[in-house]
């Protein structure tokens, strides 16, 4: 009996942990602008080898883009798995795709034919345009050391919005020269299996300035398929000019 409780206890705490690995959580953001108003945008990262839920774009509205910043698998997933998950995205919006340090566990040439097939625009150091006066741009993920900020904003005209995509945050701070209106990555999974207040990882963020900053605590999970204290999200972004 005495022992019993002690398993009992572990087993509910077990189970808990992998409900809040599943769950469907959407984050909603709006983040002032200079230049652009009402574009809307869903971000996701760190999908890994979870698949995405239908009835997790039901709670969402067309967007005009969807950005994934990174790591949507990994050596665990797939290739028919990555396809559906594409194929679940592209109902919402037009997509662009950001290099993670999981990615390439898949051959990449799977990868990027998948992107042709889908319209994936994928974006490494290098910047393209959403709109009249918003430009979306993306390093290559920093593992790979090939990242640049200045190549990704070279092409970046003056008096516009830019987004900028790292899937690694820790390096947000290198962009703060090139003066984005917003910083969007993932990557901590916010820490996964978080102890109350501590965990290995921050938690993921929002802060909103001069230069916003979006950091997610990504969809998937890595390791084990478990969660606690960390919720899997995503987010919709909705850019709106300050009056």
């Amino acid at each position: 009996m005495i022992i019993a409780i002690p398993a009992l206890l572990i087993s509910l705490l077990l189970l808990y942990m992998w409900y809040e690995a599943n769950q469907n959580n959407i984050v909603t953001h709006t983040i002032p602008t200079t230049y652009t108003n009402q574009y809307h945008i869903a971000f996701i990262s760190d999908v890994h080898a979870r698949k995405i839920h239908y009835h997790l774009l039901q709670k969402m509205r067309h967007v005009d883009a969807v950005i994934i910043g990174g790591d949507f698998c990994d050596k665990r997933t797939p290739i028919q798995l990555v396809e559906r998950n594409l194929q679940t995205l592209a109902t919402l919006g037009k997509i662009y795709y950001v290099w993670g340090n999981n990615d390439r566990e898949i051959e990449e040439a799977q990868l990027r034919a998948l992107f042709k097939k889908y319209h994936v625009t994928v974006l490494e150091n290098e910047s393209v345009m959403l709109q009249e006066k918003l430009w979306l741009c993306a390093i290559e993920d920093t593992s790979t050391r090939k990242y640049s900020f200045e190549k990704a904003f070279a092409s970046v005209p003056q008096a516009v919005d830019t987004i900028c995509v790292s899937h690694n945050p820790g390096v947000f701070n290198r962009a703060y020269v090139y003066k984005p209106t917003l910083l969007l990555g993932g990557h901590w999974h916010g820490g996964q299996i978080r102890l109350g207040p501590y965990g290995m990882r921050p938690l993921g963020y929002t802060k909103i300035d001069e230069i916003s900053e979006v950091v997610s605590n990504g969809y998937g999970t890595t390791l084990l398929p478990l969660r606690l204290f960390a919720r899997p999200e995503v987010h919709l972004i909705t850019l709106h000019a300050q009056k």
